[in-house]
């Protein structure tokens, strides 16, 4: 994998490789991947050239994203999960960050403190999804950026997740 001044970061792309893996690529380079456990869960390692994390969500009436580091068994940071899909998390030392959605999911952007954007995720296609990764606020350590990217797609996964079941569940009930 490769460092994040390595590429133009305005030019990422997250791709889905399969059902269970995601790349983040600038052209032929990947700079980050999310590996999920399985296909129903939702436990994921998350990896770049910065480090490696687990990912999970926890709870049911607030969830929240527990984020360590593979041999800790104690958090590294909690992100807060809203209703809608918003997640918050705090960076010890650089601030709180928000990733918020637009209505129909299909665009997500990273607010910081002061509600300036410091990256946005916009989506395409519909049985493989990826999404065009745009960073604005570069001055942002890349070991930081790299988390807040990969957190902000397992994030995603997970909300379009969600929404296929509610979608499911509701058309089930028309039957």
């Amino acid at each position: 994998m490769i460092l994040f001044n390595e590429v133009n970061l305005k030019e990422m792309k997250w791709i889905q490789r399969s059902i269970t893996q995601d790349e983040l690529v600038s052209g032929n380079d990947v700079l980050g991947a999310l590996h999920w456990a399985n296909s129903w869960g939702s436990l994921a390692s998350a990896e770049s050239a910065y480090g490696k994390w687990t990912f999970k969500r926890v709870g049911f009436v607030h969830p929240k994203i527990s984020i360590r580091t593979p041999d800790q068994k104690s958090n590294l940071h909690i992100a807060e999960v809203s209703w809608n899909g918003e997640a918050t998390l705090k960076v010890l030392d650089q601030g709180t960050f928000r990733w918020t959605p637009n209505t129909w999911h299909t665009k997500w952007t990273l607010l910081d403190d002061n509600k300036k954007e410091v990256m946005k995720i916009e989506l395409s296609g519909f049985l493989n999804v990826s999404g065009n990764l745009t960073v604005a606020n570069p001055s942002i350590p890349y070991p930081t950026l790299s988390l807040l990217a990969l957190l902000g797609w397992y994030l995603i996964m997970l909300v379009l997740q969600d929404d296929a079941s509610s979608t499911a569940a509701i058309v089930a009930t028309m039957n």
